[in-house]
């Protein structure tokens, strides 16, 4: 009985929690043709999803259900005796996606793509992202639906991670595919994982989880000694000797020599260090190394607003803070109290003093002075516009990736979107892509849903 009503409270708690936190949208509606902000809604996930993890308390314990727990209640729920076979058929729409947190372009070929939805299971595209299908073998094969981060190795070896440090959702481990998707297997003593990451010049794979910072490179799984405590965010360059991880609350450490030696870079803003202290930090690596042969990495720091922006142009030896917090009612305002539920940044791989920040819209960033570091930002899309508009990309962003053309992916509480030409234009890429999240079901006598 017990068991039922663990179930019971998760199930509603995820379908009320959803319905909390869409229902802001849905109150968005109106004219187009003034652009008040003023007159739009201030929007907030937080409290929403803290009651999300508040029905995942466990009663015996007081304490978060843990993934191990979770996969034994579902495994009793299958025993208990069914009356009726029932199967779900998609009824459309089927060009409305869902949240998405995780996308990967193929190495081998660039119009092949992963996208993969935070509770929606793992889709492929073979042109582009014009059109999307479901990779069954994924869930058939025993990996969870809640997928957080996707890489690939240089052997074309897919791996994708579910369950999240920053989620109400969790996973069951970090899964891989050297076939492209058609069969599975899972990395051994793996669960919730946060940012999966690889270079460009090695088959290894390096994770953030809850158990500190590790490595696979396909027989061996090691800790990376670093420090102790949750490992929330992780970056790698190309070459694989620079790394860039965030441990405890959220310090900054630094390698470069491949991750046998980790420096501390969290302190003091005006020593030069990146602080402490946030609810979240997101890094960026660009992809070419600059002018003085470094590489330029970008830290962003988040609590429901912005805290502060840091680059350094020097494998992250000396950091810089280019702006500092915001929040409303300043009109530089990313997050509107978000923060801490989206956040994203990327370096434009053609130009290392230029960035992409994802919060509620997408920003833009281009250095102008050299020292110190500083620059102007640029609102590039707007959520509340129509969707056919060439600025429109959804609102609350997560995730951004890009292929060999250039071609930048989003993926945000809305599926994936995509620009071509650096922000100038957009579109929405969601044909077959439905990770839709539900929050609403009912039934009538003859038990049809």
């Amino acid at each position: 009985m017990k068991i039922r009503y663990i179930i019971g409270s998760v199930m509603v708690a995820s379908v009320v929690g959803l319905l909390l936190f869409f229902q802001k949208n849905e109150s968005v509606q109106g004219s187009y043709d003034k652009k008040d902000l003023s007159t739009i809604k201030n929007q907030n996930a937080n409290e929403a999803l803290e009651w999300i993890n508040a029905r995942y308390i466990d009663e015996e314990t007081g304490e978060r259900i843990t993934a191990e727990k979770l996969a034994s209640i579902e495994q009793d729920l299958r025993r208990l005796p069914r009356t009726k076979t029932m199967s779900f058929y998609s009824q459309g729409p089927d060009n409305i996606g869902g949240r998405t947190r995780a996308i990967c372009v193929d190495r081998t070929w660039n119009d092949r793509l992963w996208a993969g939805g935070v509770s929606g299971g793992l889709f492929a595209s073979y042109d582009g992202a014009d059109t999307w299908g479901r990779v069954s073998s994924f869930i058939e094969q025993g990996a969870s639906p809640n997928i957080s981060s996707m890489t690939q190795t240089i052997d074309g070896t897919l791996y994708v991670a579910t369950g999240s440090d920053n989620e109400g959702w969790n996973g069951n481990g970090v899964w891989y595919s050297s076939d492209f998707g058609n069969t599975w297997a899972k990395i051994p003593g793996t669960s919730n994982c946060t940012e999966i990451v690889c270079s460009d010049v090695e088959n290894k794979v390096w994770m953030a989880t809850n158990a500190g910072l590790r490595t696979w490179d396909g027989t061996n799984f090691e800790t990376i000694s670093v420090t102790s405590g949750v490992c929330k965010a992780l970056k790698i360059s190309g070459d694989a000797q620079v790394v860039v991880a965030s441990f405890q609350s959220n310090k900054t450490y630094v390698s470069i020599d491949g991750g046998a030696f980790f420096e501390d870079r969290s302190g003091s803003a005006t020593n030069n260090e990146v602080p402490a202290g946030a609810n979240r930090i997101e890094y960026s690596i660009s992809k070419e190394k600059n002018s003085d042969d470094m590489y330029s990495m970008y830290a962003v720091r988040t609590n429901s607003n912005l805290l502060s922006m840091h680059v350094s142009h020097d494998n992250g030896a000396v950091w810089t803070q280019f702006v500092g917090a915001s929040g409303p009612p300043n009109e530089f305002d990313i997050y509107r109290d978000q923060g801490t539920y989206n956040s994203i940044v990327s370096v434009n791989p053609t130009d290392p003093e230029s960035i992409f920040i994802g919060g509620i819209d997408v920003w833009r960033w281009n250095q102008t002075v050299n020292n110190p570091p500083s620059g102007g930002f640029e609102k590039v899309s707007q959520w509340f516009v129509n969707p056919t508009t060439p600025i429109y990309v959804h609102a609350d962003n997560h995730e951004m990736q890009w292929d060999a053309n250039n071609r930048l992916y989003v993926g945000n509480d809305g599926g994936v979107g995509v620009t071509e030409d650096f922000g100038q234009n957009w579109y929405p890429a969601n044909r077959g892509y439905n990770v839709t999240q539900f929050y609403g079901i009912a039934y009538d006598k003859s038990g049809a849903v």
